[in-house]
């Protein structure tokens, strides 16, 4: 089991094998942690990719640097990701900001009283 890898999948060198080699972590390590760029996980498997994406207790989606718990959250638009693009609205945000604005008026599909019809997926 490999504990880390130092890999910059930005070269073109990875980019042109970036199939041969993400098929050889996951043989070897479907999680691992990448220390280049700062650091960040890369997940190369389908079930924990899928674990990873329906659980947003554990794994955070959001982009928020400067978080008031002390942690910079990067988001999910690419590492190192670019000082100039914002937020990428819900797919970027977790937790209470992600619930639908007006609580629980028109969760199962029902109109609201505006006559929009809302339909929310449950977790």
């Amino acid at each position: 089991m490999t504990d880390s890898i130092d890999i910059d999948h930005h070269d073109r060198e990875w980019i042109r094998q970036r199939h041969d080699r993400y098929a050889e972590l996951r043989g070897k390590c479907p999680v691992v942690f990448n220390e280049h760029h700062d650091g960040f996980w890369i997940v190369t498997d389908y079930e924990p990719v899928a674990a990873v994406a329906r659980d947003n207790e554990t794994f955070a989606h959001r982009y928020e640097l400067g978080a008031d718990d002390g942690i910079d959250y990067k988001g999910i638009c690419g590492v190192p990701r670019s000082p100039t693009t914002p937020r990428m609205g819900v797919s970027e945000i977790d937790g209470p900001e992600h619930e639908p604005p007006h609580g629980d008026e028109g969760r199962r599909g029902e109109p609201r009283a505006d006559g929009a019809c809302v339909v929310m997926v449950p977790r």
